[in-house]
């Protein structure tokens, strides 16, 4: 690793973020991402570079220093077996960033079609000093698309010296013909062990004393970005203390520490949410903030469904590894639906809390419907009693009972005329077992769809037996191998069933997206496997919130599930029509029978015996005139 710069220069006073110092200057300095310096080392070292290159990743991983660093060593002349030196005006000012020959170009802010007619009027000129000109787009996915087509020649056809590195977050977003004209490489999250052993380095280099559980949670918070890590570190350093321990980072996040979220998970598992309460109380106190520790509580159940699941090799994230072994026996207790149920309420919560005031009482009301969930992991259990035959003591019950009903007789065939008696009466009893275990199973389904959603107790009903309205009961008809085969029925988008499509959607939504969608005016098919939802001009801020991301996608995916295909929804906003202006003749009729409807011009007709010719308006003067 190349030394690090002090952070305040010897010739300037501004200070110089770690980010920046401790930027990585040579392949194998960008940190877990061996895979991509290899097949760049490998390429330069075989004369293969590509003409354009597509960086793409998280935020914070290096693809914007590979970049860099792939642009010294193309351009440095004292390069020697893939690495540059490091020393010379080349590489020295492209580790600045000042290099004439590589110009590094924001998306964001130059994403406009003009801007790439600058690019491509520019690129025939030929470098100043370097063997390259190279062209370092950051955010590439930002550009428009009238940008991206004028980009697409010069992309396929570049000059023989210029070279393109394109970064960006959203490859997704960027058109085909972009990246079928670049050589992909997909740089991954950096993992938590190495991201802190780096962070480990820096606070040496800086002569300051991190405890290992600061490092730990630091690295956890960066979420795989180094950068995001680097800055917090930063963050975490200008406190000024030559000793930093977890409780500065608690302090600094908002974050409650192991303990305290224990205290709050145990009672949950426990089903005491009175003492969940107070553990949320006494956490916020400690100055915890309280969306910070939703989000921990959503990662803590997040790790509890993974260790009820059994997976014990993926990693803990919401505590650390003192704590982990005490979270793996909770895991135990509650198991995967309670976990995933626990999941659901908070996330709700979370979501909720950012449309009202009252976001404490939606908190302790999460609380409470978590510690108050019935113990959902023995339905599994009764499930496979009852497929496998060995139903509870109630449902055999059940069963028996079932057996000794009438069964409506189905139309016998020839083969069956010649058939003893026993072998029919064998076949209908069957089929009535297979029918009843077949109801009792959905209805099981039913009560735990229906637990996982509103956090309540449900009740398993009798199964296959219906009133038939006379006080007396009868059981379905249907055939078991149409319970259990038969798909779910779905509703193709036809011309025609947009209206019935749409309307088995919004019957599935619930909360405050239900009351924004309930104000779409009408709905439309405008192309194949496209729906669009207008809103008519005064409910435009009921259209704004249907925009947001996670709104579109949850809208998608309800339209997937009803109509079997992907369904792109679009948002339209319907233009607001000027009422016209009424002819003249309408008009003044219109006045003359507002008029002959005023009980003063009626009482001056009835003594004079008049009639209303004409009305002519007054203009009166305004107060004040």
């Amino acid at each position: 690793m190349q030394d690090a710069p002090g952070p305040m220069d010897q010739q300037s006073t501004h200070y110089t973020v770690l980010a920046r110092r401790f930027r990585p200057q040579t392949f194998e300095e960008v940190i877990g991402q061996e895979h991509v310096a290899g097949g760049l080392r490998n390429a330069i070292s075989t004369g293969r570079v590509a003409h354009a290159y597509l960086f793409t990743g998280a935020r914070g991983v290096g693809k914007t220093s590979m970049a860099r660093i792939l642009a010294k060593t193309l351009n440095c002349s004292n390069s020697n077996d893939g690495q540059p030196c490091h020393e010379c005006d080349v590489c020295q000012s492209i580790a600045a960033g000042q290099d004439v020959d590589v110009l590094e170009i924001d998306g964001a802010s130059n994403r406009r079609i003009d801007d790439i007619r600058d690019l491509r009027r520019n690129v025939g000129v030929k470098s100043m000093r370097s063997p390259y000109k190279i062209y370092i787009i950051d955010e590439v996915h930002q550009l428009t698309t009238e940008a991206f087509n004028a980009l697409l020649k010069t992309l396929e056809e570049p000059p023989e010296n210029v070279k393109f590195i394109f970064c960006t977050t959203e490859p997704s977003a960027l058109p085909d013909t972009i990246v079928s004209r670049c050589q992909r490489f997909d740089f991954g999250l950096i993992g938590l062990d190495r991201i802190a052993a780096r962070l480990t380095a820096i606070a040496e280099a800086e002569g300051v004393s991190v405890s290992n559980d600061a490092v730990e949670l630091v690295a956890r918070r960066a979420g795989g970005s180094m950068r995001d890590s680097q800055s917090l570190f930063d963050q975490l350093l200008a406190f000024g203390q030559q000793q930093v321990d977890a409780t500065d980072v608690h302090r600094l996040l908002g974050t409650a520490p192991d303990e305290l979220l224990l205290a709050i998970i145990q009672p949950l598992v426990e089903r005491r949410p009175h003492d969940a309460i107070v553990a949320f109380e006494t956490a916020l106190s400690a100055g915890a903030q309280q969306d910070e520790l939703l989000g921990q509580l959503i990662e803590c159940s997040r790790d509890l469904m993974v260790q009820a699941t059994g997976a014990d090799g993926v990693v803990v994230r919401s505590v650390g590894p003192m704590a982990a072994q005490q979270l793996t026996n909770l895991a135990a207790v509650w198991g995967v639906e309670t976990a995933i149920a626990a999941m659901q309420v908070l996330a709700e919560t979370v979501s909720r809390s950012r449309w009202t005031r009252q976001s404490r009482a939606l908190a302790d009301l999460a609380l409470v419907r978590i510690a108050t969930l019935e113990q959902l992991s023995g339905v599994s259990g009764w499930l496979q009693q009852l497929v496998g035959g060995d139903a509870g003591s109630d449902q055999k019950k059940t069963v028996d009972s079932l057996n000794s009903l009438p069964h409506r007789p189905e139309p016998a065939t020839p083969e069956e005329i010649g058939s003893t008696g026993p072998g029919v009466e064998t076949e209908a009893v069957a089929e009535v077992e297979t029918q009843a275990v077949a109801e009792v199973e959905a209805e099981v389904e039913a009560g735990v769809e229906a637990g996982v959603e509103a956090g309540a107790d449900q009740a398993v009903s009798g199964p296959g037996v219906v009133d038939d309205g006379r006080g007396s009961e009868t059981v379905s008809n249907q055939t078991a191998a149409e319970v259990v085969e038969s798909p779910e029925t779905v509703t193709p988008l036809e011309s025609g069933q947009e209206e019935r499509v749409w309307t088995e959607v919004t019957g599935r939504i619930s909360g405050l997206l239900r009351e924004h969608v309930q104000r779409v005016d009408r709905i439309a098919i405008s192309g194949p496997n496209r729906l669009d939802l207008v809103f008519a001009a005064e409910y435009d801020f009921h259209r704004r919130f249907c925009e947001r991301p996670e709104v579109i996608r949850q809208l998608e995916e309800l339209l997937q599930d009803v109509t079997g295909g992907v369904v792109q929804v679009r948002l339209i906003q319907e233009e607001r029509k000027p009422e016209p202006e009424p002819a003249p003749e309408e008009q003044s009729k219109t006045n003359v029978e507002v008029i002959e409807t005023d009980p003063m011009v009626e009482e001056a007709q009835n003594v004079f015996g008049a009639t209303v010719q004409r009305v002519v308006p007054v203009n009166r003067p305004a107060v004040g005139e």
